[in-house]
């Protein structure tokens, strides 16, 4: 086999492997109709929400998740996977720009059918997917260095 037919299947090989990764993802259960958490991609900017959660697990017993977009940092955070059926998990994106909203995102509780954050007077009931929930909070309802509290109650 000749050097450049060799480099050609070697890069059609590489190509297919990627279109199978991307396929997975692009497939992938968003949230486990079964309570499961299932890796890959829970919100996605391409499918219109404010920011991109991609979801996976890690060898310590960790849920770990990559959260981000162009308005928003980018940050990746971890939960316990023992603990998270029993407590949920959470975190706020406050947004680079003060145009956009602070976002909620986490995971709820076991058997947990909505998500509802309260922040001062102000309750929003947030998306859900599966499990995963994305509150959307008014904008400059928390500002960075804020110590506004807001608080999240799961619904049965």
């Amino acid at each position: 086999m000749s050097r450049k037919a060799w480099w050609l299947l070697l890069l059609g090989c590489a190509i297919g492997a990627l279109a199978v990764g991307l396929v997975a993802v692009l497939v992938a259960d968003r949230g486990g109709r079964t309570g499961e958490l299932t890796p890959g991609m829970v919100f996605s900017t391409d499918d219109g929400d404010p920011i991109d959660v991609l979801y996976g697990p890690d060898e310590q017993g960790y849920g770990c998740t990559n959260v981000g977009a162009f308005f928003y940092p980018s940050i990746i955070s971890c939960f316990d996977l023992d603990t998270v059926d029993e407590t949920g998990s959470y975190g706020l994106v406050i947004p680079l720009s003060k145009g956009k909203p602070p976002l909620v995102v986490g995971v709820m509780p076991a058997g947990a059918s909505a998500a509802t954050v309260q922040v001062r007077s102000t309750a929003v009931h947030a998306d859900t997917r599966g499990r995963w929930f994305l509150a959307s909070l008014p904008r400059g309802s928390l500002e960075p260095g804020s110590q506004m509290p807001f608080d999240v109650t799961f619904n049965d």
